[in-house]
């Protein structure tokens, strides 16, 4: 018979947790929140098999086309190896709480969401993974056929060691939503790729790698003398990397067997010193970020492996288009890709630089790539030399290879509390006039939906607005679709779903409200204006009503190949104002579609926000401000 989903069990506040205490340096006393960090566990397939609105939001995620819709359609009775990894997860819940807040220790003064979810779910995921900013993923079919039983008796220490690992991804996505890192370089993004992986290998050592007395163990010892020569080799070596030698360089850098991940596991193994020492070596990279993994590295290996970092330094100042990555504003476009993405799917790094012929041909006649730094233990100085010269500079013959591909110029807005001065500066950046319903496109201009216009016969029930009303009906370019049942064009403030709602949202242009039905997630795509045409927009932006928490409610932008551009994390509600705004302005139309994520919680009768004491931020939508539609080239 199915598995019945599991209980959503409060967990009562919880003091340190004595698992951990002894594997982190000694902290200050933990961040006072307003509420004490809730962890809840939920099953991600319903009574008939098939998966839940979150478990679906995982798919959509991580698959594409076919293949997901199959996963998605799927129907099975979970195997009771399956529900016994799903009842010791269960029984886990506790002890996950108590870690929390000694975890969140390094980061302070950023806090931990206030309300995270496990979802346990059946398929087309890794063992387990940070799915968003607040949600921690299970897949239990993996479960079982990467470690086998659940009822030995090591599988509680296991979980407890995974949980820790994610987690903490949660814990950076934190962090760098209000210390942005944006990598201008491969080697950039390889640091951020370490600085995610690493901090969260740390957390979930066992005992094999972790040292006594102040001596490190005999596997770690051996596991840094094979790879700390490689992990500097390969960051070298990334320095001036392109094309098809990027992707090859960094297989292993986080994922495949725990031992042999030459870059994670030495900057874990690095933090495990620190601890031994009584350093504060794990605080210092979270607060030091991304750039700080160059600084544990030179502080951790011999002599001669550190000159080589330091020009792995000078490389990478050379290769690298604009400023040194400094923490900058919130909502500063930011990469936060490579954290538990990394251990289902190598990240796909690319770069517009042509290769040197030198280094091409010297690449081509060794295997493995490593190979390319011999004869020396050591990379050679003038390789680096070389590398810099030949892959950054210009030449007499002009093929000098462009930088690194970043992401496009953009321009963000957003602000929360009295959001009218903000909405109205994104309207000048967006450009005039406004088009109406026309059939367009327009040259120039933007379009603007505010959901009061919309008849009665689409107000109120759920799923009754068709996502095509405002390309069809109202014809201003703009369709959207959901992993959720459909969409709520409101004008009772939801009180007719629920009288208790009446109360928790007002609207920014009165009087109607929009939200999803059964998910979280809406997908706004663009059509040229009345027509069935896919169009590119150079700009969108929304009010969002009520967020009570800042992270989980995002705005993701993608191009017509379906690539993200930049994701915005809009801003915490204010005290006396429940409005936010966020929205990008690119200098061309290169947005093809846009992804809101809205808070933690789906709207439905019944649920509580976040603020009237419920278990997740419930958040809904107001005005959508967008640049004219234009034609794909």
């Amino acid at each position: 018979m199915p598995h019945t989903p599991c209980r959503l069990v409060p967990l009562l506040p919880a003091c340190f947790a004595l698992l951990v205490s002894t594997a982190l340096p000694a902290q200050s006393a933990p961040p006072e929140h307003d509420r004490s960090p809730a962890l809840y566990i939920v099953s991600g397939s319903d009574p008939s098999g098939a998966p839940t609105p979150l478990w679906t939001a995982v798919l959509h995620a991580r698959h594409e086309g076919s293949e997901r819709d199959s996963l998605i359609a799927l129907r099975r009775t979970r195997s009771a190896a399956e529900r016994a990894w799903a009842q010791v997860i269960e029984s886990r819940q506790r002890a996950w709480e108590q870690e929390i807040a000694t975890m969140s220790l390094p980061f302070t003064p950023v806090s931990p969401p206030p309300v995270a979810t496990v979802v346990l779910g059946d398929r087309g995921a890794s063992d387990a993974f940070a799915h968003d900013e607040v949600t921690i993923g299970f897949n239990l079919t993996d479960l079982v056929a990467s470690y086998g039983d659940a009822t030995a008796a090591s599988a509680p220490e296991l979980l407890d060691r995974i949980f820790r690992h994610e987690y903490t991804h949660l814990l950076q996505k934190a962090w760098l939503a209000q210390h942005p890192y944006v990598a201008r370089t491969v080697l950039e993004q390889t640091l951020l790729d370490l600085w995610m992986e690493g901090i969260g290998n740390f957390y979930s050592l066992s005992s094999r790698w972790q040292g006594r007395d102040g001596r490190r163990s005999a596997d770690a010892q051996q596991a840094l003398d094979a790879l700390e020569p490689k992990l500097v080799a390969r960051l070298a070596a990334l320095s001036c990397a392109r094309g098809d030698d990027v992707r090859a360089l960094r297989v292993g850098l986080t994922s495949g067997p725990f031992s042999k991940k030459w870059g994670a596991l030495p900057v874990a193994l690095w933090l495990e010193d620190g601890r031994m020492r009584g350093a504060d070596a794990l605080r210092a990279l979270v607060v030091g970020g991304p750039a700080a993994v160059l600084t544990l590295a030179e502080q951790s290996v011999e002599p001669g492996l550190r000159t080589v970092l330091a020009e792995v330094r000078s490389v990478n100042s050379l290769c690298a288009v604009g400023p040194p990555p400094t923490p900058a504003p919130p909502n500063v476009p930011h990469q936060l890709t490579g954290s538990s993405n990394t251990r289902r799917r190598a990240p796909r790094l690319t770069s517009a630089m042509s290769k040197p012929a030198a280094f091409t041909q010297r690449a081509r006649r060794r295997t493995p790539l490593e190979n390319v730094m011999r004869p020396t233990k050591y990379l050679a100085h003038t390789l680096l030399l070389t590398c810099a010269l030949t892959a950054c500079a210009d030449n007499e013959n002009n093929d000098a290879p462009t930088s690194p591909t970043l992401p496009p110029p953009v321009q963000v807005v957003s602000a929360s509390g009295n959001v009218a001065a903000t909405v109205a500066q994104f309207r000048t950046l967006l450009g005039d006039p406004r088009n109406g319903g026309t059939v367009g496109p327009s040259a120039t201009g933007r379009r603007e939906i505010g959901w009061d216009g919309v008849p009665a016969q689409f107000n109120n029930g759920n799923n009754l607005f068709p996502g095509d009303f405002f390309n069809t009906t109202t014809k201003l370019g703009l369709v959207m679709s959901t992993p959720g049942t459909g969409f709520r064009n409101d004008s009772t403030r939801f009180g007719d779903l629920d009288a208790a709602l009446a109360t928790e949202f007002a609207p920014f242009s009165p009087n109607k409200l929009f939200t999803v039905n059964g998910s979280r997630i809406i997908d706004v795509e663009f059509r040229l204006a009345g027509l069935d045409t896919p169009a590119l927009v150079a700009g969108f932006g929304a009010v969002f009503v009520d967020v009570d928490v800042s992270g989980p409610t995002t705005l993701e932008y993608f191009d017509a190949n379906g690539k993200s551009i930049t994701k915005l994390i809009v801003q915490q509600r204010t005290a006396d104002s429940p409005f936010s705004f966020a929205g990008a302005r690119f200098e061309s139309p290169i947005v093809s579609r846009v992804r809101v994520v809205l808070g933690q919680a789906s709207i439905r009768a019944g649920v509580k926000d976040l603020s009237a004491g419920g278990k997740g931020d419930v958040v809904v939508l107001d005005d959508f401000l967008y640049t004219e539609p234009q034609p794909r080239p």
